[in-house]
């Protein structure tokens, strides 16, 4: 199911990711097996968590799958997609248990269970949360499919919010033939753990940009903060340094909870805001 990551075709992509988290969950049956014949049913805004057993019915292909079924109300719907892997205990990459990061793959289908191409999905490795959007032209019914390798047991935590209006939407009438801009950010990716006295960010950005900002944030306070642009479509790294104060802190303390606050600004002026929460050990 992976391989619906690498399909060519057109990606059509939102303004906005939106940062709130869901404020409920659903707890998906595990090793049941939410195959195609038994969807899981989700809604937006809800977060469906789940685990990929190694013993549960496996899914085409042969590896651990879970359907999670959402619908599509309307041409031009744009959703933003979240996989979080919320495996918890070691980490078993490790330990040789699990290949490359224990990833958890999130891709789109549709109601056929045919993959909508390239773009239509992300990866989130071991401790890991990805974003990414999606343009539906047809209404429908479509699926979230969570896979792993197979390896060992992996946790994840899915959801989808629909984007309605604005200019990251559909435009002019949003039927066949209609106009999508793209989004400010195409991907980010913020590891929820890392190790260190830096922090590290990866923003591609949708469109050309006047300018990213990351601000890493202890409490209230600015630590440290990183300005670039103007940008193209490639892959950034954004690195902050922790203060002196700060290093000691962390060395002290064996941990520090931080905040990452990252606004995207495009030519136009408008402007997207994103907050990941990081743990330094």
């Amino acid at each position: 199911m992976r391989d619906y990551l690498n399909r060519a075709a057109p990606a059509a992509l939102v303004l906005a990711l939106l940062t709130a988290a869901p404020a409920t969950a659903l707890i998906e049956p595990g090793n049941i097996g939410a195959l195609p014949a038994n969807p899981y049913p989700t809604q937006p805004g809800v977060t469906v968590s789940g685990t990929l057993e190694t013993n549960q019915p496996l899914g085409p292909g042969g590896t651990p799958q879970d359907y999670l079924k959402f619908t599509v109300t309307s041409p031009g719907e744009t959703i933003v997609f979240t996989d979080q892997n919320t495996t918890v205990g070691p980490n078993p990459s490790f330990q040789a248990m699990c290949y490359q990061f224990c990833p958890v793959y999130l891709s789109l289908v549709n109601s056929s269970f045919t993959g909508l191409g390239d773009g239509s999905g992300t990866i989130a490795t071991y401790g890991d949360t990805e974003n990414f959007s999606w343009t539906f032209a047809t209404p429908g019914t479509y699926y979230m499919v969570m896979e792993s390798d197979g390896d060992v047991n992996l946790s994840y935590a899915a959801s989808y919010t629909v984007v309605s209006g604005g200019s990251g939407g559909c435009q002019q009438n949003c039927g066949p033939g209609s106009v999508i801009v793209p989004p400010l950010v195409r991907t980010l990716h913020v590891s929820a753990t890392q190790r260190g006295t830096s922090v590290n960010a990866f923003v591609k950005p949708g469109q050309s940009l006047q300018s990213v900002r990351v601000l890493l944030l202890s409490g209230k306070h600015t630590i440290a903060a990183q300005t670039r642009g103007p940008l193209g479509t490639a892959r950034y790294r954004f690195t902050l340094h922790l203060p002196a104060a700060y290093r000691h802190r962390l060395k002290a303390h064996h941990g520090l909870h931080l905040l990452l606050r990252i606004t995207a600004r495009a030519k136009t002026g408008a402007t997207v805001t994103y907050y990941r929460p990081v743990t330094l050990t």
